[in-house]
C-alpha cells in the first residue's frame, strides 16, 4: 500500500499498489480524513484554503507496518490510523488527536516502533511520544519539547546500529546527532556541524571503510612582517608545507575560516580593515575582493557565522561587537544596520557555537563572558 497526505483537504489518501505492474488503485473509503484537533497556530500557510484546519504536513508509517502517523501543522498534533492489513484502509485509533508542540514538521519512529518523535519548524523543538504496540496509541513523553540545537528541524534519520538519530536544520544550515535512549526515548546531544544553505532532507549511503580527511590546512598571521600564511598538511609525507602567502597593509590581529564556503579571514590594525580570501583547490590565497573592508575602530578578533554568511569582530579599544554579512551571491560584505553592538570592559575575543545560534565575547578587563542569541531575521 501506498499513502499520501493532503495538505489542503485535511485527508489522507491510500492505494494499492499492483505487485506486478506498479499501477495504483485507490482503496474504497480513500481519502481518509485526519483527526480533529482545535487550530493552534503561530505561522499560518499564506495558501491554505478556508476551512482547512488541520494542514497534515507529512506521515510516517510504524515499522510494524500496524499504525500510520500524521502530523498536522495547523492544530499543532499527530493523527494515529490503524492500518487494515487485508484491504489496506485506515481507521482512526481511539484517543486522537494526540497534543504535540505548534507546527509539527515531519516524523521518525524508532525502529524498535517504541518511540515516534514529531520535529517542529517554528518551534525548534522535538516532542517525544512512546507508542502503545497494542493500540497504536501515543503517550507524550514530558510537557516540553526538547529544543533542539539549531532551528526549523525539517527531516530526521535514524542510525540503527548505533542508536543516533540526526536532524537537519533548515535554518541554521546544521546536522546534529542526538544519542537515542532506547528504554526511556530520551535525547541527549552529540555534535552539530555546518550544512549548505537550507538542508530540508536527509539520507545516507554506507561505504566499506570509514572517511578520514585527506588533507587539512593550518593559517597564520605575522604582525612583525605584515604577512598572512597557509599551511597544507601533506598527508602523504606526514608533514606540515607551506603553501601560500598573502602580504598586508596592517597589522594583523585574528583570523577565522569559513569552511563551508572555503574562505579565509583576517582583521589588521593601521589601517583598520577586513580581508578575504578565497582557498583554491592547491591551498592557494586569492583576494575575495581587490577593496578590503574598512572597519570604523580598531578589531581584536573574528568569528564566523550563520554558515559563512555573517562576520562578527569585536573592538577591544570601543567596547564593541561589530557584525558584518557577506552577500551569498556576490559575496559583497557589508556592516548591519544594528551594527556595533555595545559590549562590556575590552572584548578581547568571540566565538561562535557550532549551531551559530549563540556568540560569546571574552571581555578581558572584567573577567566575564557576555552571550548573544541570534534573532531569527
Amino acid at each position: 500500500y501506498l499513502y499520501s497526505v493532503n495538505t489542503y483537504s485535511d485527508t489522507v489518501s491510500a492505494f494499492a499498489i499492483n505487485a506486478a505492474s506498479g499501477v495504483l488503485t485507490e482503496i474504497p473509503g480513500s481519502p481518509f480524513a485526519v483527526a480533529e484537533a482545535p487550530v493552534d497556530v503561530l505561522v499560518g500557510m499564506d495558501d491554505i484554503p478556508a476551512g482547512i484546519s488541520q494542514g497534515p504536513y507529512n506521515l510516517h508509517v510504524h515499522p510494524s507496518g500496524n499504525f500510520l502517523y500524521v502530523s498536522q501543522w495547523m492544530s499543532a498534533s499527530l493523527s494515529a490510523f490503524k492500518i487494515d492489513q487485508t484491504t489496506g484502509a485506515l481507521k482512526l485509533v481511539d484517543g486522537n488527536a494526540f497534543k504535540a508542540d505548534p507546527h509539527p514538521y515531519d516524523l521518525i519512529t524508532t525502529p524498535s516502533g517504541k518511540f515516534i518523535y514529531s520535529m517542529h519548524w517554528v518551534m525548534n523543538t522535538i516532542v517525544t511520544f512512546e507508542v502503545d504496540d497494542l493500540s497504536g496509541k501515543l503517550q507524550r513523553k514530558g510537557a516540553a519539547g526538547l529544543e533542539v540545537i539549531g532551528q526549523a528541524p525539517t527531516d530526521a534519520w535514524y542510525d540503527e546500529d548505533n542508536n543516533f538519530i540526526y536532524f537537519a536544520n533548515y535554518y541554521t544550515h546544521n546536522i546534529v546527532s542526538y544519542k537515542v535512549n532506547t528504554d526511556s526515548g530520551e535525547l541527549q546531544f552529540q555534535h552539530s556541524i555546518p550544512a549548505r544553505n537550507g538542508p530540508r532532507s536527509l539520507d545516507f549511503r554506507f561505504a566499506p571503510e570509514v572517511a578520514r580527511y585527506k588533507s587539512r590546512n593550518l593559517a597564520t598571521i605575522s604582525d612583525k612582517d605584515k604577512q598572512l600564511a597557509l599551511v597544507k598538511f601533506d598527508a602523504a609525507n606526514n608533514q606540515w608545507k607551506k603553501s601560500s602567502s598573502a602580504k598586508l597593509n596592517g597589522n594583523p590581529k585574528a583570523l577565522a575560516f569559513d569552511d563551508v564556503n572555503h574562505l579565509l579571514y583576517t582583521v589588521t590594525q593601521n589601517p583598520n580593515q577586513l580581508l578575504a580570501y578565497e582557498i583554491s583547490a592547491d591551498a592557494s590565497l586569492k583576494l575575495l575582493s581587490e577593496t578590503p573592508v574598512d572597519l570604523p575602530e580598531p578589531p581584536s578578533a573574528i568569528d564566523i557565522g550563520r554558515n559563512g554568511l555573517v562576520i562578527y569582530i569585536s573592538s577591544a579599544e570601543k567596547d564593541r561587537l561589530l557584525i558584518y554579512e557577506r552577500h551569498p551571491e556576490t559575496g559583497e560584505i557589508k556592516e548591519w544596520p544594528e551594527s556595533p553592538r555595545t559590549t562590556d570592559h575590552y572584548p578581547m575575543q568571540v566565538k561562535l557555537e557550532p549551531a551559530g545560534r549563540f556568540a560569546y565575547v571574552l571581555s578581558a578587563k572584567s573577567g566575564e563572558v557576555n552571550g548573544y542569541r541570534y534573532r531569527s531575521g
